[in-house]
Parts: C-alpha cells; sequence; structure tokens
C-alpha cells in the first residue's frame, strides 16, 4: 500500500486529523491491520462491513469539512475563501485519488480472498483425500494384523498344546526316574551298610587275635580261651555275611543308615583295642630291651676289670708302657703299641682343649671342618671333632720316617742310631716337660717342640683364640710360655717324640702310614673311628650282602704303623 505524501497536505490539524481517517479507513478496507506487529487476514464479510463503515465515515468528514469550509468563508471574508475553495478543490482531486486507490486495493482484497478460499478448498478438499487414501490403507494393514495375529494365535495353541504333552511327558519320566533314583540310593546305602559291618567284624577279628597273641607270652589261659570265642564267633559271622551277600538278602535292611554308623562304632573299639595291645606289647618290649642293658653293662665292666688285670700282669712281667728296668735287648713290638695308644691318647685330648677354646671364641666349626677336609659327608655332625684331630696328627707326625723328622741330605750316608734313639727315649720318659724344657732350651726336644707349635697353632689362629701373640713371641725369643695351654701342647709333643725315638730303637725301624682318600675299607690295616659307618638305618649291623656296598675312605684320622711284620691299623673315618 503506498503511503500519503505529507507535501500535498497543509498544515491544519483537522485536515491532518481527515487524512489519518482516511488511511484507517484504506487499512479497514483491505482487511490488513496492525495486531502487535502481526498481520491478521479477516474474512469476507468483516472485510465488507468495515468498508461500509469507512464510507460512511468519509461521507460523514466530508460534510463536515463543506461546514466548516462555509464558516470559514464567513469569518475571513471573500479572499479566504476563494483560496479554501481552491484548497477544497485540491483536497477533492486528492479525495478521489484515495477513492481510486481504494478502490484498486478492494479489487486485490477480492483477489486476495478468492485465492484464499481457493487454498482453503484445495487444502480441504486434498487432505480429505489424502486421509481417505490413509484410513483405507490403515484398515487393509489392520486387517492383515489382524489375519497373522489369528495365525500365530492358532500357532501358539498348538505349540502349547504340544508343550503341554511333552511336560506330561517329562512328568512322568521324572517319577520314573525319581523312583529308579530311589531304588539306586537304598540300594547304596545298604551296600555301604553290608560294607561297614564287614570291615567291623574283620576289625573284632583282629582285635582278638592280637589278644591271643600277647597272652601267649607270658601265658595267660584264661585271655586266650576269651580271644579264641571271639575268632569263633567272628568267623561264623564272616560266613553269614558271605551268605547274604550271595543271596542278595543285605539289601533288606530296615534302616541301612543306622547299621552303618553301629557298625564303624564298633570298628573303632576293636582299633582301639588292637592299638591297647600293642602298646602293651611295646611296654614289654621296653623292659626287656632296659633288661638287656643292664645285663650288657654288668658285663662291660667285667671285661674292664679283666683288662685292668691282664695290664698288671704285663706291667709286671715289663712288657708294657716304660717300665723302668727297660732294656735295650728287651724291645718288642708290644712296648710301641702301647706307646701308639698313650700317644694317640694325648693328641685327642689337646685336639679336644683347641675345640674347647675355639667354641668359646665363636669359631664356626662347620667353616673350619671344611677348611682341613672339604667336601666330607658325616653321619653326626660331632663328627666333625676328628677333623680337628686329623689336623693335629698330620702336622705332630709330619716328618715322622726321618730320623730328625726331616728328609736328610742326598749324600749323607743313613747311620745306625738305635742304641741312641733308645737313650734319649730313656732319658726323657721319666722327667717331667716343664722342667726339661727350662733346663735344656737348646735342645733337640725344645727345638722339636717349638717347631711343631708353629705348625699346629698358626700366629692367626693364635690371635683369634687367645687375643694376642704371646705364645708366638715367647718361643721366638728362645723361651717358653708359662700357660696350660702350652703345657698341654708339649705333654702332647713329648709323648709324639718319645714314640719317634722308640721307633728309631728298632732294627728295623718302625715306619708310618696313611691312606688315600677314596680308598676301600680293609680291616687288616685300618680302623674306623665311627660304627656307624656299619650300622644299618634300623640301627642294627649290617648283613653281608649289605656290607658290599661299604664306605670309603673320608680322611685318614690317626696313621698306622709297621714294626717289621706287625702293623698297627690306622684310624679313618668312613664315608
Amino acid at each position: 500500500m503506498d503511503a500519503v505524501d505529507r507535501r500535498a497536505v497543509t498544515p491544519n490539524k483537522s485536515i491532518l486529523a481527515r487524512t489519518f481517517a482516511k488511511v484507517l479507513n484504506v487499512r479497514a478496507a483491505t482487511g490488513v491491520a496492525p495486531d502487535d506487529g502481526a498481520q491478521k487476514t479477516k474474512t469476507q464479510e468483516t472485510v465488507k462491513q468495515d468498508s461500509m463503515s469507512n464510507r460512511r465515515q468519509s461521507f460523514g468528514n466530508d460534510e463536515k469539512l463543506r461546514h466548516k469550509s462555509s464558516e470559514r468563508r464567513q469569518s475571513f471574508g471573500f479572499g479566504n475563501d476563494e483560496k479554501l475553495r481552491h484548497k477544497s478543490s485540491e483536497r477533492r482531486g486528492n479525495d478521489e485519488k484515495l477513492r481510486h486507490k481504494s478502490s484498486e486495493r478492494r479489487g486485490n482484497d477480492e483477489k486476495i480472498r478468492h485465492k484464499s478460499s481457493e487454498r482453503r478448498q484445495s487444502f480441504v478438499f486434498g487432505n480429505d483425500e489424502k486421509l481417505k487414501h490413509k484410513s483405507s490403507n490403515m484398515h487393509q494393514s489392520f486387517g492383515d494384523n489382524n489375519e497373522k495375529l489369528r495365525h500365530k494365535s492358532s500357532n501358539m495353541h498348538q505349540s502349547f498344546g504340544d508343550n503341554d504333552e511333552k511336560l506330561q511327558h517329562k512328568i512322568g519320566n521324572g517319577r520314573q526316574s525319581s523312583g529308579d533314583v530311589d531304588e539306586k540310593l537304598r540300594h547304596k546305602l545298604a551296600t555301604e551298610a553290608f560294607l561297614a559291618k564287614l570291615f567291623a567284624s574283620v576289625s573284632t577279628l583282629k582285635a582278638a587275635y592280637a589278644q591271643m597273641q600277647f597272652a601267649e607270652s607270658p601265658y595267660d589261659g584264661e585271655a586266650i580261651q576269651a580271644a579264641d570265642q571271639i575268632v569263633v564267633s567272628e568267623l561264623k559271622n564272616l560266613s553269614g555275611f558271605k551268605q547274604s551277600y550271595v543271596k542278595k538278602q543285605f539289601y533288606e535292611e530296615s534302616s541301612p543308615e543306622k547299621v552303618q554308623v553301629l557298625a564303624e562304632l564298633q570298628e573303632q573299639k576293636s582299633l582301639l583295642k588292637t592299638y591297647e595291645i600293642m602298646g602293651k606289647k611295646l611296654d614289654s618290649q621296653l623292659r626287656l630291651k632296659n633288661s638287656e642293658i643292664i645285663f650288657l653293662k654288668e658285663k662291660l665292666e667285667e671285661t674292664k676289670k679283666e683288662n685292668r688285670l691282664i695290664e698288671r700282669r704285663l706291667n709286671a712281667s715289663g712288657l708294657l708302657s716304660n717300665p723302668d728296668n727297660l732294656q735295650f735287648s728287651g724291645l718288642n713290638p708290644n712296648h710301641f703299641i702301647s706307646a701308639v695308644r698313650q700317644t694317640v691318647k694325648s693328641v685327642r685330648q689337646f685336639a679336644r682343649l683347641m675345640i674347647n677354646e675355639m667354641e668359646l671364641t665363636g669359631w664356626d666349626l662347620d667353616s673350619a671342618a671344611r677348611a682341613i677336609e672339604p667336601d666330607v659327608d658325616y653321619w653326626n655332625e660331632s663328627h666333625k671333632c676328628f677333623t680337628i684331630e686329623a689336623f693335629v696328627c698330620r702336622e705332630m707326625f709330619d716328618g715322622f720316617n726321618f730320623p730328625h723328622f726331616v728328609p736328610p741330605n742326598k749324600w749323607e750316608q743313613p747311620k745306625k742310631q738305635h742304641r741312641l734313639f733308645f737313650d734319649r727315649f730313656t732319658q726323657l720318659k721319666s722327667l717331667k716337660t716343664r722342667e726339661y724344657l727350662v733346663k735344656n732350651p737348646k735342645s733337640k726336644f725344645a727345638t722339636f717342640c717349638s717347631a711343631k707349635f708353629f705348625r699346629v697353632v698358626h700366629p692367626k689362629m693364635e690371635s683369634s683364640l687367645f687375643g694376642n701373640t704371646n705364645h708366638t713371641n715367647v718361643l721366638r725369643t728362645g723361651e717358653f710360655p708359662d700357660t696350660s695351654f702350652f703345657y698341654a701342647f708339649s705333654d702332647m709333643a713329648k709323648r709324639v717324640w718319645l714314640l719317634h725315638c722308640l721307633a728309631f730303637s728298632f732294627e728295623p725301624e718302625a715306619s708310618i702310614f696313611e691312606v688315600k682318600k677314596r680308598c676301600r675299607f680293609s680291616e687288616v690295616y685300618m680302623e674306623s673311628v665311627c660304627e656307624e659307618a656299619f650300622l644299618s638305618s634300623d640301627g642294627k649291623t649290617k648283613t653281608k650282602t649289605e656290607t658290599e656296598t661299604e664306605p670309603v675312605v673320608a680322611f685318614t684320622v690317626v696313621p698306622g704303623f709297621r714294626i717289621g711284620k706287625t702293623v698297627i691299623q690306622c684310624q679313618v673315618y668312613l664315608s
């Protein structure tokens, strides 16, 4: 819609108001009115009514304008009337233009209403056709779904019927299988009850037989008779069990659970009785062994007494250790054997003293034993003391086969000095070791004693045992320590020195020997320091077949000696 040209309107308040009214009438005639910034389309009747009211209002406004114009001509005079008539004619021209525009707009409104009616008609009729088509399709789909539902319903009814048949069939089979399971369970319980009664009867029979054996020693007639009756009764029960098993009569038990519990209780009672009888039998054997031990101890004491009597007789005859009237011409191997025993005893005492000192200072005896003799399997942990004893013997008897404990020169001819060695033996045997060393610090024995102490007790060992090296320092000055440890060592050294002198007093001289590791044990040349090597796992002496795989030599503890045809066995440790 074209807006009114403001330049064609005079600046008069009534004319401006009339112009606004015409503009509003034009908008009302087109049916478009502002409503909060949105346009609303009016119906055809409303548009006609608005158009008629606008026309009446327009005519009323014209009458008012003519009336005001006549008044103004009268008030302003003829000149003004002419001006007013001219303006009025201009306004009428404008009104004609406005009416022309209004008629054009009404034509446009008619076109708009026609198009609106066509659209409503096309929209309504088109939607009706679509709705009818959709409705027909929906009716057709509903019919198809109903057919499918009826088909599914019939299938479900048929499947439910089949399932009912299957369920009834399964229920029938379940009842039948339940009956079979109950029958199997009853059969199993009856079998277990029968076996429980069978084992209970066997246990009772064993207990009665054990009672019968126990009553035989010492003999108990009443106990034997009672046990015999029980044995006969249980044998009859076992025979009855056999018959009932063959005839399948043991299935007829009314309460197999109760029978099984009672049978197990009877079996436990019979086992308890058997263990009681075995305990009594072991107590009897223990008493017998104790009596044997007492008897053997008494026999050992008697044997020791006999040995002491024999030693006294030998001493009286001058054949044993160091008699004062021993002559060079009367030497025999028995004198040497006695000297060997005393020497070994002295060496063992000193080895025990060294072990005690090691234990007091916290030495690891296992490590010390492995350092001396590696890769040895000991029968007992306490046997590691034999390793320390073997070390002392090895150092003390080193060079024993040489006259002065050292190899002679190649150009030095061996001399027959049997008498000289016998004189040394006679001179030293009756003297105290401490007094002899003090009086003869430059003697052969004093030199031997100092040299062997350095071999047996190394300065590092001395420092570890005593916290100092006083023994070594004093010996290097040519003097001798005044300690109990050195006195024990000097006594042992004296025994070795005397044995060496006595060995070279014989013609031919006595010789020393050792056996190598892993050698086969021989009773002719060897003596074992541990009896465990000849005992079986049950503590008994091995039989001939068991000794075929006897242990081998691990190391030599005390060397052996030969004097002519006489052999003094060496002491070895077997592994």
